[in-house]
């Protein structure tokens, strides 16, 4: 009985956080030795391309030119089941690890609404990539 309740207590969280936002935090993943970035968004959310910048660590990155534009979007079923999110895999397996730079994602919606995330970088202590505070 408590977990059912904490459960929907988590569930509402998630809920109330998707109806606000409307992406994610970003989460990264290693499936089939390639390394993806998971963006979640509403449903209602209609992305038109993502970008990616590079530049040294602690700088900003230079928005006028896109290192990496892609323009075809890999939608998924949500791995939540629920109505409200999906998600948005990104393969980032073309990154070079050994630059020792960060990374920033830039997605815009069909209506240019533009959505820039915390940039990440390569952690080789860890051996994956990992958000860094601006």
């Amino acid at each position: 009985m408590l977990f059912k309740k904490a459960s929907n207590f988590v569930f509402i969280c998630i809920i109330s956080v998707c109806s606000t936002l409307p992406l994610g935090e970003p989460e990264f993943v290693s499936q089939d030795g390639s390394d993806k970035i998971i963006l979640p968004f509403k449903k209602d959310t209609d992305i038109a391309k993502f970008e990616f910048y590079e530049s040294k660590i602690g700088e900003f990155p230079d928005y006028t030119s896109s290192n990496f534009n892609i323009d075809e979007i890999n939608f998924k079923i949500n791995m939540l089941k629920t109505k409200v999110v999906d998600i948005l895999y990104i393969d980032i397996g073309f990154i070079d690890k050994e630059k020792g730079l960060q990374y920033t994602v830039c997605v815009t919606t069909k209506n240019e609404e533009v959505f820039l995330f915390n940039p990440f970088i390569w952690d080789k202590n860890t051996g994956r990539f990992k958000l860094i505070k601006t």
